[in-house]
């Protein structure tokens, strides 16, 4: 079964972080659930990672997490960008029935929650940068890792 595709919203990705929009208007907008949701053996690191357009269908395969800091993204070029997010079970295993995918429009980053199983950002319209902060321990054991039991197929017609 394929999860619904739909829009991201504060209130529906709120359970798995923040949503990172500059509300308009002069002035600094502070993003600090970015720095907050680290523990004090994470350093914090900024980079940029380039992002290749997926032109076609999406496959999901595997899934990941960080349990020592949240990780942040926002994009430097004006694309729409796909997410899958899931709750994390008692066992600390991902719950896949429960895989929710959101696309984020133009102009819009987010703020995964420490610990937060999610796919990597997926850009739909062309490539592009985006900048990323997390926190990292010396030993860079940063990233679990989960594949998926079947791969989640979504078609490019649903992406609307």
């Amino acid at each position: 079964m394929i999860p619904a595709v739909k829009w991201i919203t504060e209130t529906e990705f709120a359970p798995f972080g923040t949503v990172l929009r500059h509300p308009g208007g002069a002035g600094r907008h502070y993003i600090d659930a970015a720095i907050e949701d680290m523990l004090p053996q994470a350093r914090p690191r900024l980079w940029i990672n380039h992002l290749s357009a997926v032109p076609g269908d999406i496959r999901l395969e595997q899934i990941e997490r960080h349990p020592h800091s949240a990780q942040s993204f926002l994009p430097l070029a004006s694309v729409t960008l796909l997410t899958a997010v899931c709750p994390t079970l008692g066992d600390s295993q991902p719950d896949i029935g429960a895989l929710e995918i959101f696309l984020l429009p133009p102009g819009t980053g987010i703020t995964y929650r420490r610990g937060t199983w999610h796919h990597g950002l997926i850009s739909l319209d062309r490539d592009c940068d985006v900048a990323v902060l997390m926190g990292q321990r010396e030993d860079g054991q940063d990233t679990e890792f989960h594949s998926l039991p079947e791969p989640v197929h979504i078609p490019r017609n649903t992406l609307r």
